[in-house]
């Protein structure tokens, strides 16, 4: 590449908040945690993960000349310095080598890709959405570089984590040969076992609740959930705090009301899925939608669901409840956000978010969790292939180290005896305080050449889940949600195994089809006349572009 920029990554920046009593906060006075358990369930396979990506890393071949990988990475600050700290050079020195990176932003890292492949024109290491129709069209014309024949036995850590991923195990059985794109795992050590549960969740105000009457569970099925709000409604304003008018019920934007009375309820509701006889079929074509879309619009019209849902935009529901001012939420329920959201609970109420709120799981009418399993990805690196092979076996070799244990520690808490020590089983945080932030000093800005490394083969997503800059507390209401999805999710089959004969297909029906279920279900419940008749005609209309899909898809991995 012939135009030279450095990279600010975009950090996840936590906000630590250690509470003291319900209705005021404090600034912590201990930075120990030990390394939060994973669920009881998964206990096992994170040892064996663990332990299968902490070999020693792969030396490349020679490492003797000096080189210069260009990284075209999202995000992009031409200040900073990438080479120069002492993160950047534990593994510069480490692999003789340095970074160029080019900057890309969320308005042009997919297309930016698009013109680098096209002009075959790429930078050396590209980190970009993984769209396969563009894979398949690129691995075809040889415009993307293929890893080398063997290459899992020379990468033995890198091997393990491909193999975590769920896209690189299936695009081996799609595409012929070696493949050309490492996607970027989620979670190396998973939360949930052998399937991964979504974590979208529900939050509620449990002080509210339970000065109602009614008793805090780890899982609640919409019905009982239902009962909790029309009680919120019909009594909250006897409550500290709960003005009429001023605090609403469940903030939902349109496509979370959806996703809570329908989706929730049965996962295909709105999939093309295989029947018993092994043919696709089309969800909303089952008997059991109708009724969940009845109880839609009866928890729209009973004001449930905020009255405002239709105007809320980029989850600005989920701050109005962090600020205080509704009843219920659902909305992402790992310990990041956990963390954060609860954080800014405390300083915009002066409440303790962890008396007040409880994050819960919303199940079915047999109280169990309904999901399709999530895929152990989000985006991924591709290379160039004018990329030499010493190169390529350098940057590999790279990467093979960047999974183990050793480099993890030193992308997520810096370096050993300043920022951190060991404490037992678990970590001592030690780096500097920041008061104004009430939080550790962002290590990004201590070390910005742990930047390119943050969402790089392991995202950081994984290290927050054991972070022991962020408090046990937290940990913990994380760790409840996802061992009641375990038991009552993964272990009950009720999170379906991810189908990857839709998410691969390319038919030219199935490619153009625009169908926004969830939306085009809640337009139908604000529409005026009879909710069947209207329900009936919408069915009938979209089977004129839903009926060609479905001959594409039985045609092509239908029993007929």
């Amino acid at each position: 590449m012939k135009t030279k920029s450095v990279l600010l990554l975009i950090l996840l920046a936590a906000l630590l908040a250690i509470p003291a009593a319900c209705g005021q906060t404090a600034t912590p006075a201990a930075t120990t945690t030990a390394a939060p358990a994973t669920t009881a369930a998964a206990a096992t396979e994170a040892a064996t993960t663990a332990a299968a990506a902490t070999e020693a890393a792969a030396p490349a071949q020679d490492s003797s000349e000096h080189m210069v990988f260009s990284f075209a990475y999202l995000g992009g600050d031409v200040s900073k310095d990438y080479n120069e700290d002492a993160v950047a050079q534990h593994f510069q020195q480490k692999f003789n080598f340095e970074w160029e990176i080019i900057p890309t932003n969320w308005s042009d890292w997919v297309e930016k890709t698009r013109v680098w492949v096209s002009a075959e024109d790429m930078p050396d290491l590209v980190f970009t959405d993984f769209q396969y129709k563009d894979y398949k069209s690129w691995i075809e014309q040889d415009l993307i570089k293929r890893f080398p024949a063997n290459w899992k036995t020379t990468y033995p850590n890198l091997a393990y984590v491909y193999g975590q991923t769920n896209l690189g195990p299936a695009l081996e059985g799609v595409i012929e040969g070696e493949q050309a794109v490492f996607p970027n795992i989620i979670f190396f050590k998973k939360p949930t076992t052998p399937k991964i549960a979504p974590h979208f969740s529900l939050y509620f105000r449990q002080d509210w609740a339970k000065a109602l009457g009614f008793e805090i569970k780890d899982k609640y099925t919409l019905v009982e959930f239902e009962e909790i709000i029309d009680k919120f409604i019909s009594d909250g304003s006897s409550l500290p705090d709960v003005e009429t008018g001023k605090i609403d019920t469940w903030n939902l934007d349109t496509g979370r009301v959806s996703g809570v009375y329908m989706s929730s309820q049965w996962t295909n509701v709105g999939r093309f899925y295989k029947d018993d006889t092994g043919n696709y079929v089309w969800g909303p074509d089952d008997d059991r939608v109708f009724p969940m879309l009845q109880h839609m619009k009866e928890g729209i019209d009973k004001g449930y669901v905020s009255r405002n849902f239709a105007s809320f935009q980029n989850e600005e529901q989920d701050d109005l409840f962090y600020a205080g001012q509704s009843f219920a939420i659902w909305s992402h329920g790992w310990v990041g956000p956990v963390f954060g959201n609860y954080s800014k609970f405390n300083k915009n109420t002066g409440l303790e978010a962890l008396d007040c709120i409880y994050e819960a799981v919303l199940t079915d009418p047999d109280g169990n969790f309904q999901e399709v399993e999530q895929l152990n990805y989000w985006s991924c690196m591709i290379f160039s292939p004018q990329m030499n092979d010493a190169k390529f076996d350098r940057m590999l070799s790279l990467f093979d180290y960047v999974v183990t244990d050793e480099a993890q520690e030193w992308i997520r808490m810096g370096v050993e005896g300043k920022d951190w020590e060991k404490d037992g089983d678990g970590y001592k945080i030690t780096r500097e305080w920041d008061d104004e932030a009430n939080n550790f000093k962002d290590l990004g800005s201590i070390y910005p050449g742990r930047g390119p490394y943050h969402s790089f083969l392991i995202l950081g997503d994984d290290w927050a889940a054991r972070d022991p800059a962020i408090p046990a507390e937290y940990h913990k209401v994380a760790r409840t949600m996802y061992d009641t999805k375990q038991k009552f999710g993964v272990d009950t089959g009720t999170i379906l195994d991810y189908n990857f004969e839709t998410y691969f297909f390319d038919g030219p029906n199935y490619l153009k089809l625009s169908v926004n279920f969830g939306n085009e279900m809640v337009q139908l419940c604000m529409m005026d006349g009879d909710l069947r008749a209207n329900f009936d005609n919408w069915l009938k209309e979209r089977h004129a572009v839903i009926d060609p899909v479905l001959a594409e898809l039985n045609a092509a991995y239908g029993s007929n």
